[in-house]
């Protein structure tokens, strides 16, 4: 029982730090003024608000009836370029 409890708790960190690390990869890659929209019919709005804003790379640009609109927060401490 808890060997499986800890196999659950290192895949959902795993899942985590991909998510984080998707998250990293569409900040670098976007142009400035860039938006992406997002939908998903596993997550709640907040739960995708606050996965996409929680690093403070995007920011929520506007709320369609169906998707989010993210946009890209620029500021020198996260530019590498």
């Amino acid at each position: 029982m808890i060997k499986s409890l800890n196999n659950s708790n290192e895949k959902f960190r795993q899942h985590a730090r991909a998510r984080d690390r998707l998250i990293e990869e569409f900040h670098r890659v976007m142009k400035p003024k860039s938006v992406f929209n997002l939908d998903s019919h596993r997550l709640t709005e907040d739960n995708i608000i606050s996965t996409v804003t929680g690093q403070s790379l995007f920011k929520i640009s506007k709320k369609p009836k169906r998707t989010l609109a993210f946009e890209r927060i620029y500021s020198e401490i996260n530019e590498i370029d």
